[in-house]
Order: C-alpha cells, then structure tokens, then sequence
C-alpha cells in the first residue's frame, strides 16, 4: 500500500520533474579524438606506417608532409578496404564470463591527387601540390558482458538524485529513474531531496545480475591540403592543412536483473542510452626530411593540436519491474538532448629515418612523441555547473593520463614489378603509471609499373581496454576488460598521370 501511495504522489511530480541537461564528456572522450590509426595507402600500411622519412606516398601528407616534395609524377590513389574488430570482454564478477563480439564494415580509407610541378632555372626540382581524404581513425566496435557483482547503477542515480528536489532532477539519469520508480524518496510525499531504491532498502548487500550490450561506429576522416618543395635532392620541407571530420555514435542496452530472487520487491530494469556526435576541426602539420647521401635519409615533424568543434545529441529510455501483490513495470523516455563543446587535442611530434637499400627495397622507422596531459575541454558556458565540471574534468585529464613514445618499424624488398612488405609497431599506453605497450605487425605487397601499381596489405593491432558501464565514488566498481583485435585489410589503386 505504502508503494502505491509513494507512486500516486509521484506520478503528479514527474510530470514537472527536470529540465535541465546533463553533462557526460570525460577524458575518456577526449582520448577517442586523439588517438589515431595507422591510415592511408597500402603500400604505408604494409610498412606499419613506419616509411615517412622515404616519402613519395600520399600517406606521408598526414606524417611527415615533406614526403610529398620526393613524387616525380603526379599521381592519382585510391584505397578501399575491409576493417573488423573483435572485441572478447570479461566483467570482474563471481564467475568471470568472456563475450566475444565482432563488428566489420568496408570503407574507402584512403583517396589522394598529387600534382608535380618541376620548375626551371632554380635549385627547387619539384613543387607538389596534393589534396586527399584519409581516414585517422574507425570507432566501429560491438562488445557484451553480463555477470554477478555488487552493486547496481540504481545505486548511481540515488546518489545523483541526492540534494536535489523532484523539480532538479536531472531528464536523462536520476530524473529518468525516479519517473519509472527505480528511486524514491519519503512515501508520504516529503520533497526532502535524500532518495533510496528498492535494492538499498531490502538488500543492501545484493549482487544483482548484469549484461550491456554496446553497439558503437563512427571515423575520423582528415580531409588534407599539402604543397611541399624538394630544393637541390637534399632537403624537402611540406606543409599540410588539416580539416578533420568527426563522427561517432553509440546505442547501449544495458540490463539488471535478480534472476535468483535475492531481493524482494525488486525484480530488474533496462536503462538504454543514445548518442551521435560530429565535429569539425582544424589542424597544421609541417614537416622536413634532409638527405645526407643518396640512400639514406632523416625527417622531423610537428602535428599541432586539432581545435576542434563538437556537436552531440542524445537520449535515454529506461524501464523498471518490481513486484508487489502484482508486477507492474513503469517505462519511460528522455527528451532529445543536445551539448555543444570545444576540445584541443594534443601536440605530436616526430622523428623518422629510412635507407634504400641498393635499388631493392628500403627498411625505415619512425618515433613519436605525444603528451595526452595537453589535451583540454572548453565547454563555452557561463553555467556554474558547467564550468565546474569542465575544470574537473581538464583536472582529470591532468592527473589521469600522461605522455607516449609510439614506436614503428619496417621495410620493403623489391624484385623486378614485385613489392613485399612488413611493419611492426608499438603503441604506448597514455593512461598515468601505465608502462604497457600495444602491439601491432603488418604485411603486404604489390607490383609496380610505368602508369599504374596495386598494393595489398593487412595491418592488425591488439589493444586492452577497460570500460565501466557507469561510474559512482565509493561504490564498488564495474570493471570490464576487453581485449581487442583491430583488423585491416586495404588495397590501393594508383595511377600515374
């Protein structure tokens, strides 16, 4: 009885009950727009991305730009390619379960014009032209876990709903949560702002069961514009300019259940989330490559942060069953939310070299150095709350992330027409105190003629992920590890005109 008088009462509140938005981004975010994908044509995937001191490859506009000075043609490339990611994750649980889950999508990863201009009468032999679409990065990734632990995500909407009145309940958590019944406060209807839940109630110690499913997609596609200069074959200086277009989207189901009748009253929920991004941003990448002899040469680079605008719309759906002399199951959904934002990404320089080999092939490598701590979010808000959570969350990126030395290694053996090809790499890990590396390796190959080539190669990266479906301090965490494999199969058509 006392249930059906807390929801009489409440029901006439939820229908005032917030609307006011809520704010989600997280470093985590920030670190999604940073990091990037070895990306471009065949024959620098087969390479591992390691060849931009060799240049004369369209990737190179987008690592090391004076690669581009080396074409002594102009050039035409395309590269469609197949990308999958198999995702096996594991929730710290009871009795730990591995999902494994796989998402797969064609893409044109790479498309690219250069224009060489040989010019008379001076030390400058060749002055390119190019202009290009790489793809930097593929968000599309599918993962499931579901387990037993302590805890519950009603759990983070009380403690979100605590303080507040039903009227400043945030639409797409808390506010969400106490429509539906998933938390209340005094039965008798005291808008006091200390808010329980069924769980915490009847069981405090309970161990509900817990699945997610993630469905998640989206890229970074750099649209580039490069000139660079090649002056007496021992120096080539290039510029690139940089206008990246972000796109990343996500659905969550994620589901709570007592399947072994731990706790009366309670009987599960299902919390959905919706979110689809894009943004604009603008970045410079120069770059030099000196050659000291005729087989060997040596590159810098300085990327410079990506000023970047980002638009995100979303919203939640949730429903709740419970029993009490009957099941009832109330539902309901957020109104479509909307947050725009600016981000900076960081600074990244390089270093690179590469030696030809006698006219049969070279082996090159790069390094580089990023600094994920100069990062920041800038919210463009005069709300207290706002500008609050964006010093947090700057604060965080601070103290939680650090700098990456990115290590890549590779080579290729020439034959008559024929190119084999094979890369290694190493990616540091930018979160503090973690001295892990990810490893990748590549292969590939191709025939080179007159007025045309075709290269093949398959890069694949293996990376470790650790994901919390949801977040709340002092409170046991919801720690699911996911191994990931990152695949690429890419093929580049290219046209000397």
């Amino acid at each position: 009885m006392i249930r059906k008088i807390f929801f009489s009462i409440c029901f006439l509140g939820a229908l005032t009950v917030s609307t006011g938005s809520i704010i989600a981004q997280t470093y985590n975010d920030a670190l999604r727009f940073s990091q990037l994908d070895v990306g471009g044509t065949a024959r620098f995937m087969g390479t591992a991305g390691s060849a931009s001191a060799l240049g004369a490859d369209f990737s190179t506009a987008y690592t090391n730009p004076a690669g581009m000075a080396l074409f002594r043609k102009s050039e035409l490339t395309f590269s469609p390619g197949f990308f999958s990611a198999r995702t096996e994750s594991t929730l710290d649980s009871e009795n730990p379960i591995t999902v494994a889950e796989s998402a797969n999508n064609f893409r044109l990863g790479n498309v690219g014009l250069v224009i060489v201009s040989q010019p008379r009468g001076s030390k400058w032999t060749t002055v390119n032209f190019s202009v290009g679409l790489n793809r930097t990065a593929n968000f599309q990734q599918e993962f499931d876990f579901r387990g037993r632990t302590p805890g519950s995500i009603l759990d983070r909407f009380t403690a979100l709903g605590n303080g507040l009145t039903w009227n400043q309940l945030d639409d797409f958590e808390a506010g969400l949560a106490f429509d539906v019944g998933a938390i209340y406060n005094d039965p008798f209807g005291e808008n006091n702002g200390v808010y329980t839940n069924d769980l915490e109630t009847f069981n405090p110690d309970h161990r509900v069961f817990k699945r997610q499913f993630v469905r998640q997609g989206g890229h970074i596609n750099d649209l580039g514009i490069s000139l660079a200069g090649n002056y007496d074959e021992k120096l080539q200086v290039g510029l690139t300019i940089g206008i990246p277009f972000y796109r990343f989207n996500y659905q969550k189901t994620y589901i709570e259940s007592d399947d072994i009748g731990e706790v009366p009253v309670f009987n599960g929920l299902t919390y959905r989330e919706f979110l689809r991004t894009s943004g604009t941003g603008f970045n410079a990448k120069f770059g030099m490559i000196f050659s000291p002899t005729n087989d060997f040469r040596v590159g810098a680079s300085v990327h410079t942060p990506t000023f970047l605008r980002v638009t995100e719309d979303f919203s939640t759906e949730m429903s709740y069953t419970f029993t009490e002399q009957t099941t009832n199951t109330f539902e309901d959904r957020s109104p479509q939310g909307q947050f725009e934002y600016r981000l900076v990404t960081p600074w990244r320089f390089a270093a690179s070299a590469g030696k030809i080999i006698g006219g049969r092939g070279f082996i090159s490598a790069d390094v580089e150095f990023i600094d994920y701590t100069n990062m920041a979010f800038d919210f463009r808000s005069d709300n207290l709350a706002d500008i609050d959570y964006q010093r947090e969350q700057n604060d965080a990126i601070r103290d939680r992330l650090s700098s990456v030395v990115n290590f890549k290694l590779g080579g290729e053996w020439a034959e008559d027409i024929w190119r084999l090809r094979a890369g290694a790499l190493l990616d540091g890990t930018p979160f503090f105190g973690d001295n892990r590396y990810n490893f990748g390796y590549s292969f590939g190959g191709g025939i080179r003629g007159d007025s045309f080539y075709l290269d093949v190669a398959y890069i694949q990266r293996r990376l470790n992920q650790l994901y919390n479906p949801y977040l709340i301090e002092n409170a046991p965490a919801q720690n699911v590890n996911n191994a990931v494999r990152l695949s690429q199969l890419v093929v580049t058509l290219g046209f000397k005109i």
